[in-house]
């Protein structure tokens, strides 16, 4: 069997078709999802600033530990959690 005809077979196979056609927007879509999702973890966890855009390092769960541990924090997580719960009702109730 030669490779021209083995290229040409599989060439004319929809399931190929659909993944040569798909295979590069779905990998640039996971290229522009995946990288600034990785980007903003890391950042997340690292003491990044505009003042020291360049000399940053990892810092690891201090960040989250002080949002967590500040009552303003909780108070608008309550007022979010509120606000959606009235809001799913009130759509839900009307249709």
């Amino acid at each position: 069997m030669s490779t021209e005809s083995r290229l040409s077979r599989a060439l004319n196979d929809p399931r190929v078709l659909a993944y040569l056609y798909t295979g590069p927007a779905l990998l640039v879509m996971a290229l522009v999802v995946l990288y600034p999702f990785i980007y903003n973890v890391v950042i997340s966890f690292s003491n990044l600033k505009l003042t020291h855009f360049y000399n940053w390092r990892l810092t690891g769960l201090h960040n989250y530990l002080a949002v967590l541990s500040e009552g303003s924090f909780w108070y608008f997580l309550f007022k979010t959690v509120l606000w959606t719960v009235l809001n799913l009702v009130f759509h839900v109730g009307i249709g």
